[in-house]
């Protein structure tokens, strides 16, 4: 069987939205790279780009799936319904609850594929409730398991690449958002993804940033696009940064400071310097009258599964948030230790008691019930451990690789996803070969919300590689999806 597709394509969308992502972006400010990674959110950049995700599938609210239902046709009438129906992993934002977005930003030279490393993470969290802001910046040197059975150890800015080569379920994306669900224990429900090339150009774009830099640097092996190294130097004091060079301020691990953890602080610095320069009054017009040219030069370098709506939402509410209510943090010396590994290699071991306090102040608030329930549902999936893998029994290109996104996103540890022996079922089959019994009653009250009235489940001898198969049949909803 060939591996299919990782991803869906979606066509463009109206210019009207493509301003109110603008707004929502240079308002939050939450964004990678220090800042220029917020306008990554940007859901018409990313149409040109790839998505991993079921935003249809998962809708984010009961009233936004009465208006847009995902079946096809409606179900016949059920005799004997579940008792509760599926609770997705996706945050309600109309009933305030927070939203957490993992910025990604990787080191995708020109030519290059987007199998690489990420040079930038930070885990952003945005809260209705208070109307703030929370970022914390994370050390790519941290050595960390990582939900792989082929790398169960390693750098956590490896986990982007691994997801990408090893054909990970939703991809490197999918697979970084899960190793810093499993390490910080925060439920991370989006990616936001960009390159050196969208960075220097939304800077450029906007003007260029204004930066206090508080001590000069001076780098002398500065790695330069080429592979190669050049020296770099930046007196201390106001600059006017263009896309290049703060590209370069928030890059540089040499010069000042102690390293990957300076950095980090001037990724954060960053983000208040382009947040400050998109919503000051004279630039904002200009920025608007540059957004179909930065749209086209923007190309396949943002990738987002923000849902347009979720989008729209929060763009109405970051227009409250206050720079007070901005609270930034990183994952600093105080709490790592300097190690190194067998082969010799030097990484930073997390002490997670220490972090802890960190954590709880900036992604923790009081839980509602209905999001307590989500919360146990999604920890019981991931407790069973279940190895599911999925196959696409249909004509529809990389449809596997899209729900096991999703199904990943709710807690299942999705192994493997493949186009099936043939390409005409009829119907959508479970098999099941091991016993997870809460997996299977999931997956079949997920089935049956989607408009399958009787799931075709067939419990079947012990495998070695999978304990639940599932066959996707022509009778899967898949019109929102395409």
């Amino acid at each position: 069987m060939g591996r299919e597709g990782a991803s869906v394509r979606r066509s463009p969308l109206h210019w009207s939205r493509f301003l109110y992502a603008v707004l929502f972006v240079s308002l939050v400010a939450a964004g990678l790279y220090c800042g220029y990674f917020a306008y990554t959110t940007l859901r018409e950049f990313a149409a040109n780009t790839q998505f991993r995700a079921i935003p249809a599938i998962a809708p984010e609210s009961t009233a936004q799936a009465q208006q847009e239902p995902v079946r096809l046709e409606e179900p016949a009438p059920q005799s004997d319904p579940p008792q509760q129906s599926v609770v997705y992993q996706h945050p309600d934002i109309e009933n305030k609850e927070r939203v957490n977005i993992l910025f990604l930003g990787i080191d995708q030279r020109p030519g290059e594929s987007t199998a690489c490393r990420t040079d930038t993470m930070i885990l952003a969290s945005i809260n209705p409730r208070d109307m703030s802001i929370s970022l914390l910046s994370i050390p790519r040197d941290l050595w960390v398991p990582i939900p792989h059975p082929k790398h169960p150890e390693a750098k956590i800015n490896t986990a982007h690449y691994w997801g990408e080569i090893e054909h990970y379920p939703g991809g490197g994306p999918a697979l970084a958002m899960k190793t810093v669900q499993r390490n910080f224990g925060v439920r991370v429900h989006y990616y936001v993804r960009l390159n050196f090339v969208g960075f220097e150009r939304i800077i450029d774009r906007i003007g260029g940033i204004y930066v206090d830099v508080p001590v000069a640097i001076d780098d002398p092996e500065y790695p330069n696009s080429s592979y190669g190294v050049e020296h770099l130097h930046i007196d201390a004091g106001r600059h006017l940064f263009g896309g290049e060079l703060a590209l370069k301020y928030a890059r540089t691990r040499r010069g000042a400071g102690d390293g990957d953890f300076t950095r980090m602080e001037r990724q954060q610095q960053v983000i208040l310097a382009v947040r400050d320069r998109v919503l000051s009054l004279p630039n904002l017009p200009q920025l608007v009258l540059q957004l179909p040219q930065l749209y086209r030069e923007m190309g396949d370098s943002v990738e987002t599964d923000i849902p347009v709506e979720s989008m729209f939402t929060l763009a109405k509410l970051a227009q409250q948030v206050k720079s007070d209510d901005i609270h930034m943090a990183t994952i600093n010396r105080e709490m790592t230790t300097d190690w190194r590994t067998l082969d010799g290699l030097a990484v930073l071991v997390y002490d997670r008691d220490k972090a802890r306090p960190i954590i709880d102040a900036l992604f923790s608030d009081p839980t509602p019930e209905i999001i307590a329930t989500e919360a146990s549902q999604v920890e019981r999936l991931e407790s069973e451990r279940a190895r599911v893998a999925v196959y696409n029994g249909t004509t529809i290109p990389g449809l596997a690789a899209t729900i096991g996104s999703f199904l990943g996103k709710q807690g299942i540890d999705v192994v493997r996803f493949d186009n099936a022996d043939r390409s005409d079922y009829e119907r959508t089959i479970a098999q099941v070969y091991g016993d997870k019994a809460f997996t299977v009653e999931w997956l079949t009250n997920w089935l049956i919300d989607l408009g399958i009235p009787e799931p075709e489940i067939r419990m079947l001898p012990a495998e070695d590689d999978v304990d639940i198969a599932i066959t996707i049949g022509r009778d899967f909803p898949v019109d929102e999806i395409r």
